[in-house]
């Protein structure tokens, strides 16, 4: 059976009332609600466009700051300097600074090494040129450098780097360290292979005999030195010194007879200066501000190799040039007039060799080294007054 739905219809009252039961509305009080609907429609248009209009305007464009009205400052972005002692926002290329080369012997114990730091600090430095691997091959710092520690010949102080930068800082000195690299004749004897070697005997090569005071030198092309040189520059890293001095990127002097007992590889221009550079960097990031150490009469004479096959760019900031008024050539050429040191005093010398050096470089900045260990009384105060007219603002005194 199908069903099927069917809707009711509802019967409709023709009385006076609507669909829903309600009585109808009269027709005056439909004309009354109409007429209040307009009305309040009006005010309301009428309210809105008095209110928004000036609201509208001011977003569209508002007042003028008025200049004797407080207002709160914009927020920009601010750099705070570091003031702490371990700080390195502060470039190290863009101070001045005069710094004091410490000795060898005072580094043997902390004493010591405090004494020579506030006698520097007393005499008006505001840095100190820590030597921690000299030429020769020692290290005067407690080192964990494993070459260095197989014989008590390398290792001479037991100061901890951490503690050298601190004590400088704490007295408010800049800290340099020294490291010569290659003139290296220690650590050979300990490791063979961190030297030169004769090829058909595999024995140690020296620069001469050795009863007569011929020396082993570490070999830039050797797997082992170049580990051993990276331990002491991560050390380094590590310290917190501000500026490096690196000396000693160079090959011993070799003679013909050489060349054929170590082998074609040291003959080899191209990979001289290529293991050169690659030895160099390995101390690029030891601190902010890198120097080579390099000196006028090498300068002079064209001697340094390093200089000459990498264009001293890479990795320094700096090229250090040592003053060396003793084995400089007494006679300096430059623009085309003829200079004779010998008939100079230290002021005068520093001016005509700061010359020389300057039209040699471009584009990095050199840093004098002044020795004072052979100089009469004043005569570093005068080659200080001669680079300060020069418009030097850093230099080292040894």
């Amino acid at each position: 059976m199908t069903y099927k739905y069917k809707k009711k219809r509802k019967k409709i009252d023709r009385s006076n009332t609507t669909l829903y039961g309600h009585k109808p509305v009269s027709k005056t009080r439909k004309i009354v609600t109409l007429v209040i609907t307009i009305i309040f429609a009006i005010l309301l248009v009428f309210f809105g466009y008095c209110i928004g209009e000036p609201i509208y305007n001011y977003i569209k464009n508002p007042p003028e700051t008025n200049p004797n009205v407080w207002t709160p400052p914009e927020i920009t972005d601010v750099v705070i300097e570091n003031t702490s002692s371990d700080s390195k926002i502060d470039p190290v290329s863009s101070r001045e600074w005069s710094a004091y080369a410490l000795r060898p012997g005072d580094m043997l114990n902390e004493e010591l090494f405090v004494s020579a730091v506030d006698s520097a600090k007393n005499a008006g430095y505001t840095s100190v040129l820590v030597p921690l691997k000299i030429e020769g091959g020692e290290i005067y710092y407690a080192t964990k450098a494993n070459i260095a520690l197989l014989n008590g010949e390398i290792v001479k102080s037991k100061l901890e780097l951490s503690d050298i930068c601190k004590t400088i800082k704490r007295s408010g000195l800049m800290p340099i360290a020294s490291i010569s690299v290659l003139n290296d004749n220690l650590s050979p004897v300990n490791e063979s292979d961190v030297g030169f070697v004769i090829q058909e005997s595999g024995v140690l090569w020296y620069d001469d005999y050795i009863n007569v005071g011929g020396k082993p030198w570490i070999s830039p092309f050797s797997v082992s030195s170049k580990k051993y040189l990276s331990q002491i520059s991560d050390e380094v890293s590590l310290a917190g010194f501000d500026a490096v001095l690196i000396s000693d990127i160079a090959f011993p002097e070799f003679e013909e007879a050489d060349f054929s007992e170590i082998g074609d590889i040291i003959r080899n221009e191209e990979l001289r200066g290529t293991v050169l550079y690659e030895t160099a960097s390995l101390f690029s990031d030891c601190a902010p501000f890198t120097m080579y150490r390099t000196s006028a009469s090498e300068i002079v004479n064209d001697k340094d190799e390093f200089l000459e096959k990498t264009d001293y760019m890479p990795p320094f900031t700096a090229v250090a040039v040592e003053f060396d008024y003793d084995t400089i050539e007494n006679k300096l050429i430059y623009n085309d007039e003829e200079f004779t040191l010998s008939e100079m005093n230290i002021y005068e010398r520093t001016k005509i060799i700061s010359d020389f050096v300057s039209s040699e470089f471009s584009g990095i900045e050199l840093i004098p080294v002044i020795s004072s260990k052979k100089m009469m009384a004043g005569d570093v105060d005068e080659a200080i007054r001669a680079l300060s007219e020069l418009g030097y603002t850093k230099y080292i005194i040894e």
